[in-house]
């Protein structure tokens, strides 16, 4: 087994090679055909400030990475991500993954802390006693943040301080470790990577024994990794679980999680990632909490299934059917769930995350009522698509369409691409004919886009009362088999997006674009 004295003389010199060598394979191009997501973090984003602390009694080098779109003089605020171990590829890259799939908020600033150069500071700085000259510098170097890097960050950048995260890695995830214990309000999440707990016979899991319980009330979220076997117990972390797992308040989120396969540098990568998705678990303000269907009829008695799209929905989002609002001990919405109602039923969804000051709600609205009745095939008319027409204008709301001339009309069929009407135009467009219902079930309707639709099957409006701006609409109808007059009204803003297909999904299957062959018209 490696002496854990020499973990800490070799740490610099082990990421200094690992990043030469990461950076050189990160850098490389990338053939076009692979670039299936454009990275859209920007480097000249990235400003270096020189700061000289009165505290430690030096100047000291931070890097500062703004979002792109990042506004000073705008009126929204920032998280800030403090990262001990200096700004790297790793933090770029999860960074910019991490908020461009909305599992992180936009609004985050990354401070990156640089030591100096021929001084070992993180041995002096995230060290919390002196066991040797040069080590025992925590206690300057948190009032350090406290007073002096912190506040110049706020004072300079719009940030919302209630939202700072701390992540660092080996020494850096002790004084993670330490800074919790010892400051808990200074930072709202804490991620410790491989920290080396270790140090002086484990005095900071001897400190957390006595501490923890002043977290409570303070929400906090604790991110600790290590390496499976024999490594985590011989950094602390094993002992730090049982302390948590013993003492920890009930709203302290945390985990400590052992990776295997991993080593002491490697921690970093994974760890630094899944840190920052634990400290934003149930974040969906990016996407909204999205599930279908969101309106519909119901009949008394038949079961409907309910779909939840966000990721670990189970985890972070809880449902109530009384008009309350959801808390942790009402149930968790599944990717699938079954229900039966017997009246007209509100359901309220709501995501309770580790943060709740991001926490969202959803509402779906479900009456009871009878299927939909079919008609007899409708004469003259033949599979293949709607018929259309297309009118040029600016309007406010769908106009009335029977006192219009149409600028062209014909056949909506397979070759038929919405998206080929002009954008940059303000225009209306009718659809009519029949769709064919082929089996007896639930059907779910939707449309997504900038709104201004209609959508009426035998007469009865689908879709056009339930709007949300950036999911669109979706209704859910009880149908029998037979054919259903269909007419579709869309309004076109003038520089809005395409027009898009109504979907349709029916009980256990995909939803996708109604199919022409199930479309009817006089052709």
């Amino acid at each position: 087994m490696q002496p854990r004295s020499s973990i800490i003389v070799k740490e610099k010199r082990q990421v200094f090679l690992a990043w030469i060598f990461f950076l050189l394979s990160f850098l490389a191009p990338v053939p076009a055909s692979s670039q299936g997501y454009n990275p859209g973090y920007e480097l000249a984003k990235k400003q270096d400030l020189q700061l000289y602390s009165s505290v430690l009694k030096e100047t000291r080098s931070i890097e500062i990475v703004v979002p792109p779109g990042y506004r000073p003089d705008s009126s929204a605020r920032y998280d800030v991500i403090y990262v001990l171990d200096g700004i790297r590829a790793l933090h770029f890259v999860a960074h910019d993954y991490l908020t461009g799939e909305g599992f992180i908020p936009k609004n985050t600033i990354l401070v990156g802390l640089l030591g100096i150069k021929d001084t070992n500071t993180r041995y002096r700085d995230f060290t919390p006693t002196r066991l040797s000259p040069g080590s025992g510098g925590a206690d300057n170097f948190l009032l350090f943040l406290k007073a002096e890097l912190i506040p110049y960050i706020n004072k300079t950048y719009p940030t919302r301080p209630e939202g700072n995260t701390l992540a660092g890695g080996s020494l850096g995830g002790l004084f993670v470790m330490y800074a919790l214990l010892n400051e808990p309000s200074l930072f709202k999440s804490y991620i410790a990577l491989d920290p080396s707990l270790f140090w002086d016979d484990g005095y900071l899991n001897k400190l957390a024994a006595k501490k923890l319980d002043r977290l409570r009330g303070l929400h906090r979220t604790l991110w600790i990794i290590g390496r499976e076997g024999q490594a985590y117990r011989d950094m602390g972390i094993a002992v730090m679980k049982s302390t948590l797992q013993a003492t920890a308040p009930a709203d302290l989120t945390w985990s400590c999680v052992a990776y295997p396969d991993e080593t002491h540098l490697t921690t970093g990568f994974k760890g630094f990632w899944d840190g920052l998705k634990f400290s934003y678990g149930g974040y969906y303000g990016a996407s909204g909490i999205n599930f279908k269907p969101m309106n519909g009829i119901i009949v008394k008695g038949r079961p409907f299934q309910l779909w939840c799209y966000n990721l670990m929905a189970s985890a972070y989002i809880h449902y109530t059917m009384d008009d309350t609002e959801p808390t942790l001990a009402s149930p968790d919405i599944a990717d699938e769930n079954t229900f039966t109602f017997s009246r007209d039923t509100h359901i309220t969804l709501k995501s309770l995350g580790a943060r709740a000051e991001y926490d969202i709600s959803a509402r779906g609205e479900f009456k009871l009522g009878d299927a939909l009745s079919p008609t007899a095939k409708p004469e003259g008319m033949r599979p293949g698509g709607l018929r259309f027409a297309y009118y040029e204008g600016e309007w406010d709301e769908l106009p009335d369409f029977s006192g219009l001339k149409p600028t062209r009309s014909g056949l909506a069929g397979k070759d038929f691409d919405l998206s080929g009407f002009p954008s940059q135009k303000g225009f209306a467009c009718l659809m009519e004919g029949a769709i064919e219902v082929k089996q007896r079930g639930y059907y779910i309707f939707e449309l997504g886009g900038d709104g201004g639709w209609k959508v009426y099957l035998g007469g009865h409006l689908l879709l056009g009362n339930h709007y949300v701006s950036g999911f669109g609409e979706n209704y859910m109808a009880p149908l029998e088999k037979g054919f259903y007059n269909f007419r579709v009204e869309y309004l076109h803003r003038k520089g809005g997006n395409n027009l898009e297909a109504v979907y349709m999904k029916q009980e256990g299957k995909q939803d996708i674009p109604i199919p022409v062959e199930l479309l009817y018209s006089r052709n």
